[in-house]
């Protein structure tokens, strides 16, 4: 997965963090 320097501002970094926190958490219990 890329990100594009339009997408990586300090507005959406948030919402980033978040999604490849969910990703991990979700990564994390199919492997479980």
């Amino acid at each position: 997965m890329t990100i594009s320097d339009d997408d990586f501002s300090p507005e959406n970094f948030t919402s980033i963090r978040t999604v490849s926190t969910l990703v991990r958490d979700l990564r994390s219990r199919a492997q479980a």
